[in-house]
């Protein structure tokens, strides 16, 4: 399903919300495409909100939903920019082996004990 179709089920405003158990039996689609193609619509600025607390998808309505889309996307870059930065400077530190060296000693580690 592309993003077009998707945005047709979700509506504008929070008092509209619709949940993801509705959304895949509007849409006969799993759960997981439907959350592909709302990745898809907001990448083509459709400003679609997810909300945990209020349990639903809506169209931001206002600058103040689309501001709280925005804060909570900016949120989440920066957790996964501080994990990026946290492991690459903890693998990277003088006489510790790098992920890929350590990919390397677990395939050899599980080569050597299949062969006893």
């Amino acid at each position: 399903m592309d993003y077009m179709s998707i945005i047709a089920y979700i509506p504008a405003g929070r008092e509209n919300r619709i949940t993801r158990e509705e959304l895949s039996r509007l849409t006969g689609r799993a759960d997981r495409l439907n959350r592909k193609a709302i990745e898809e619509a907001r990448k083509a600025g459709v400003p679609v909100i997810s909300s945990s607390r209020d349990r639903g998808y809506y169209i931001a309505q206002s600058s103040s939903e689309t501001d709280k889309l925005l804060r909570e996307i900016w949120a989440r870059i920066r957790s996964l920019l501080k994990t990026y930065w946290t492991l690459k400077k903890r693998l990277k530190l003088d006489g510790q082996m790098t992920l890929y060296e350590m990919e390397e000693l677990f395939k050899v580690k599980s080569e050597v004990f299949e062969d006893e």
